[in-house]
């Protein structure tokens, strides 16, 4: 427990941990625990700061590999974990087993995957992450969206593409759109925006392709913009 707590110290948005629990299953150890965070910190930068504790954790004492393959709304991976089967129930859909990708995307098969994602320790990713970039530069769009996650999809794919695709549905001049993120696979979406507004404790991507970095917690920052530009007359 005290190697466990000395690495929740560290972990940067964790104010307060308690019922911190250890039990042993075979040779691997299962660790339960609650964390508190800032009040005022949103849901997505508390569900990364969680992330992050879970991640650090593994980092530190045990190791964790995951692959999984998304077909539309379906997901395959060749084989089971702990971490496939959590992430099985927040997203709500069914993990499908094969043997091997291959049977899946053979040409024999038709079929394209919609989205690959590699799970990983973060240092290990960083590098997938800048192989990939440049071996598949111009074939494939490659994102991260957390720190463990490397993402690999169709260039007619990403937020830029989906908010592009929005606004001429509605008839919305490119230049009178904001957009905010955070995240490396925000930055095509900040770069296409009219005015694109990163925060400013974002992945240092998304702050080179905005316009103007936001200062204070992600959520109340937001508001508060959003109201300043509605007291002004900013939004048609």
């Amino acid at each position: 427990l005290s190697e466990l707590e000395q690495i929740m110290s560290e972990i940067e948005g964790v104010d307060h941990f308690h019922e911190m629990r250890v039990r042993r299953m075979g040779p691997h150890l299962l660790v339960d625990l609650h964390i508190e965070v800032d009040s005022m910190m949103s849901i997505s930068a508390a569900h990364q700061v969680a992330e992050r504790v879970r991640l650090s954790i593994l980092e530190k004492v045990s190791a964790v590999n995951e692959v999984l393959v998304y077909v539309d709304d379906e997901i395959y991976a060749t084989g089971r974990t702990d971490w496939s089967d959590g992430y099985e129930q927040r997203m709500g859909l069914e993990l499908n087993l094969v043997d091997s990708f291959d049977d899946l995307f053979g040409d024999h098969r038709g079929r394209e995957p919609t989205l690959i994602l590699a799970v990983d320790k973060p240092n290990i990713v960083a590098d997938l992450v800048g192989r990939l970039r440049a071996e598949m530069d111009g074939e494939a769009l490659i994102t991260r969206s957390l720190p463990h996650f490397c993402e690999i999809g169709s260039l007619r794919a990403g937020k830029s593409a989906a908010l592009e695709h929005l606004a001429g549905s509605m008839g919305i001049d490119r230049g009178e759109v904001v957009a905010f993120g955070d995240g490396s696979g925000d930055a095509g979406m900040l770069r296409w925006a009219g005015v694109g507004i990163a925060m400013s404790g974002g992945h240092p991507e998304a702050k080179a392709a905005a316009d103007r970095l936001l200062e204070g917690p992600p959520g109340a920052a937001v508001g508060a913009l959003l109201m300043d530009f509605l007291e002004n007359g900013e939004f048609g």
